[in-house]
């Protein structure tokens, strides 16, 4: 658990919170993170039943870590921006757009 906060605490050093996504309930928090560099990250997690959720905004894609630091997957359009959420925080590095 230690080497789970550790590296969360990693990932986080230098952004701040910019806002929380609603995804439709209260219980489920996703948070994104922004860095000065504009480098987003999202948390998520909830503190009711596991589910699925969606993410609808379509400018989010990046690949998908667990709380200890596994890459587990990736949000994109092919999953439907569909993420599996549960109690143990997971985090998004968010790939920036070429636009």
């Amino acid at each position: 658990m230690v080497l789970a906060v550790n590296n969360m605490t990693y990932r986080l050093s230098g952004y701040t919170l910019k806002n929380r996504i609603d995804v439709g309930d209260s219980n489920d928090y996703v948070l994104k993170f922004i860095n000065k560099r504009g480098n987003e990250v999202i948390v998520y997690w909830t503190s009711a039943n596991p589910q699925e959720i969606s993410l609808s905004d379509n400018e989010i894609r990046g690949r998908v870590f667990s709380f200890a630091g596994q890459q587990i997957g990736f949000l994109n359009e092919e999953n439907n921006k569909k993420l599996y959420i549960n109690g143990s925080p997971k985090y998004i590095l968010v790939e920036k757009s070429n636009k």
